[in-house]
């Protein structure tokens, strides 16, 4: 069976007089007692099945080794959840003779000690020896800061000053997240492209979609509408209708700068246009038949694409190529034809680039370069799938030699992110999410295998979920550099979410603090938010 485990943490001798709650069926000391208190900050890092040594201390007779947590189905998770348990506690003998002892478990919510659960540990068994104890303690249903705390205490002894009465391995598992209903209503509501923040650059504002229905296949486009809200979701104000909103990325919100955002809506007959309006919805530029990239505005530009797929009929704008828009003017990066064309002896599929198409535009941090998935061809294989960048003078274009990655995005203004679709590649599983520089080289492994990441601004922490078909869905929180994830943001079942092409589409806030989704709720998705303040502080 999957084991947890935990960070270790220093005792702070401080008492505090409980009620020790204990569940039905529990050979447990019950009524009034005085038990440690724990503490909620002085940490230590210790390996699985560690001791933290208090100075002083005599022999410690037992040793937590670890903890299983279920969800709400039975199923072992790797953090407190709603509705999951703590289901039991291994704990290890590491010498024969010992008194009986007490195994508590304090429950705090919101940083406030909420519960209180014990449990007898018999003294008896040879020292090497582990034995489970079952607890069976199901969270609440609450989505405020949670947090448990464990210890193997002896209350019989005399002088909680002596420590020959304390058993010092404690446990800590710690849900610091909060949730928060990003739009209003119950209808389905989302976030735009994954990594590409909601809030606006000084992070005042949320921009988000709402759609005027669920969808009834992958390639429905719904009516709905632009919302924008103040960061502390107040003031929720509809900003502009959209005729046809897709199921998978939304209408491409970005903030252009923190009074303007740009959009997409489909049209038929026209296909995608790009709108730039004010946060009044005003329209401050003519709308442009473009495909709206994503990602940040560096210095208010955003990317734009022309080709085959999108425009079969051409567009107003222009030959197929890559567009940027600035300060109120388009420009033309590169031709597919002129420009990308030359690459054509360097590439498999088609010899014409007139039929090659673009994806996923996106500018470097700094606006220097741009990234763009090119298939040349309409096979679905990654053997015709490329990553290329250039700059955005036009210059200096390169392959990503390599296999195209997945949701491959811009790490800083010269390097980029994504997970690894080689198996084995740099002695990683297949999707480890790495970082590369512009050839493809790796540069370092970020966190371990998912699907849609987002970093934050300061690229500490990466979010990233369960690959494509999976259920439940599983977003986890990752330290970049780590491949163990510091929490589990969801863990929900897909319901409909794969079958009609809707994704998570993890983004974070300007500040950090926050990482943006769409929730799944069966058979649509609503835009969520979860503030991981509380666990980056234990990272500190």
């Amino acid at each position: 069976m999957k084991r947890v485990h935990f960070s270790l943490v220093f005792l702070l001798v401080v008492l505090i007089t409980v009620y020790a709650g204990i569940a039905p069926g529990f050979d447990s000391f019950s009524g009034q007692f005085t038990i440690p208190a724990f503490p909620e900050s002085i940490k230590v890092s210790a390996e699985d099945g560690g001791s933290v040594n208090l100075p002083g201390s005599a022999s410690k007779p037992y040793t937590i080794k670890s903890v299983t947590l279920l969800d709400s189905k039975g199923k072992v998770v790797d953090a407190l959840i709603p509705n999951g348990k703590i289901a039991k506690v291994t704990i290890a003998k590491k010498t024969d003779a010992t008194n009986p002892a007490v195994l508590i478990i304090a429950l705090y919510r919101d940083k406030k000690l909420d519960n209180v659960i014990t449990v007898n540990i018999a003294g008896t068994g040879a020292s090497g020896t582990e034995a489970d104890y079952p607890v069976d303690f199901t969270i609440p249903d609450s989505l405020s800061h949670y947090s448990a705390k464990l210890m193997v205490w002896n209350p019989e002894s005399g002088s909680l000053n002596s420590d020959t009465n304390l058993y010092p391995d404690i446990f800590s598992i710690n849900r610091s997240l909060v949730y928060e209903k990003v739009s209003e209503g119950e209808g389905m509501s989302a976030i735009g492209y994954f990594g590409t923040s909601p809030e606006s650059p000084d992070g005042s504002k949320v921009a988000y979609l709402k759609y005027d229905r669920k969808p009834k296949n992958k390639d429905d486009k719904i009516s709905g509408s632009l919302y924008i809200c103040n960061s502390d979701l107040t003031n929720h104000v509809k900003i502009r209708d959209i005729q046809g909103i897709n199921t998978e990325d939304g209408a491409h919100q970005i903030w252009v700068d923190n009074n303007t955002i740009a959009y997409s809506d489909y049209t038929p007959g026209k296909g995608n246009i790009t709108y730039i309006v004010d946060t009044s919805g005003k329209e401050v530029h003519p709308p442009i038949q473009a495909n709206l990239g994503h990602g940040d505005a560096p210095n208010g530009t955003i990317a734009l694409l022309v080709d085959k797929e999108h425009y079969p009929n051409g567009s107003t704008l222009g030959p197929n190529g890559i567009y940027i828009y600035k300060n109120g003017t388009v420009t033309k990066v590169v031709d597919l034809v002129d420009d990308l064309g030359k690459l054509k002896n360097q590439l498999t599929g088609s010899d014409n680039p007139n039929d090659w198409m673009m994806y996923h535009a996106q500018l470097s941090t700094n606006g220097t370069y741009i990234a763009i998935r090119l298939d040349t061809s309409t096979i679905d294989s990654d053997e015709y799938k490329y990553v290329i960048t250039f700059k955005t003078d036009g210059t200096d274009i390169k392959i990503f030699e390599n296999k195209k990655p997945l949701h491959q995005q811009w790490y800083d203004d010269s390097t980029l992110f994504a997970h690894d679709k080689v198996a084995g590649a740099n002695g990683q599983p297949k999707h480890t999410a790495k970082r590369f520089d512009r050839n493809g080289t790796f540069i370092e492994t970020l966190a371990a295998p998912g699907n849609h990441p987002g970093m934050s601004p300061d690229r500490k922490y990466l979010a990233s979920e369960t690959l494509y078909n999976i259920s439940p869905i599983i977003m986890k929180l990752y330290r970049a550099g780590n491949t163990k994830p510091i929490a589990v943001l969801v863990n929900e079942e897909a319901g409909k979410i794969w079958t009609y092409r809707m994704h998570m589409d993890p983004a974070f806030s300007r500040d950090g603090k926050k990482v943006y989704f769409n929730m799944p709720m069966g058979d649509m998705i609503q835009a969520y938010r979860v503030d991981i303040s509380g666990v980056i502080d234990t990272q500190n």
